[in-house]
């Protein structure tokens, strides 16, 4: 290999690792979830569904084993979204990850996740037993980050000094959060809504610890290189 093109090729991987290392939470997070994913998706898609909806977090499964389905539905996706998972985590997780650091991004996220989830699991659970909602929706499909990320959106809000800023973004999230109530009527869409509120609530908690603010741009070198439906499945 040519000298020149040798340190290039150094000078990038050095790049690429220490924005890695500035969030190492999120990438060892996205790595898992990458395995994951490519393993379900070599199954048979009947198995892989029948494997989905005994590891999620529907009203059947956290009557059952509550703990086990919240921690490894966060651990899973369904449905082609890889991208939009990868992309999602570069630019809500790293950011806040290297703002609040890995064990305050984990309880953000954490918090987020959990909290949405028995918010949602309760509104099921109502739902059913008042016969409005259909007894599929008691085993439906439901795994996925998008609450723990809409929690990391919500804590984001305070990342910006300026309160003009901050209320343009806050409005911005709560107009998103609210069109997808209307437009969607899911409990996955209230779920997102009550995971942000959750995240904007843990800043309370963990705002007097942070000291500095976020960089939100990728390393020079680098940067020259829930959408929730109608349907029964509340896959997030």
């Amino acid at each position: 290999m040519h000298p020149m093109a040798d340190r290039r090729l150094r000078h990038v991987a050095t790049a690429v690792a220490g924005y890695v290392r500035r969030a190492p939470g999120t990438h060892v997070y996205l790595l898992v979830l990458l395995v994951t994913t490519a393993t379900v998706r070599s199954l048979d898609p009947a198995l892989a569904t029948q494997l989905l909806r005994r590891l999620s977090t529907n009203l059947t499964q956290m009557g059952q084993s509550a703990g086990r389905v919240l921690f490894l539905s966060a651990f899973l996706l369904d449905g082609s979204r890889w991208i939009v998972v990868a992309l999602s985590f570069t630019v809500v997780y790293v950011p806040l990850e290297r703002w609040v650091g890995t064990w305050r991004w984990l309880l953000i996220v954490t918090a987020g996740h959990v909290g949405a989830t028995l918010v949602t699991t309760v509104g099921i659970w109502a739902d059913v037993r008042s016969n409005r909602g259909g007894l599929a929706l008691s085993s439906t499909i439901d795994v996925g980050v998008s609450y723990g990320v809409a929690a990391a959106v919500g804590f984001l809000t305070f990342a910006f000094t300026r309160h003009w800023i901050r209320g343009v973004y806050g409005a911005v999230v709560a107009t998103y959060l609210g069109y997808e109530i209307v437009r969607f009527h899911t409990f996955t869409a209230a779920g997102h809504t009550a995971a942000g509120v959750i995240g904007a609530s843990m800043y309370l908690l963990l705002g007097p610890a942070v000291t500095h603010r976020p960089r939100w741009t990728l390393p020079a070198t680098m940067s020259m290189s829930s959408s929730s439906g109608p349907a029964p499945d509340m896959t997030r």
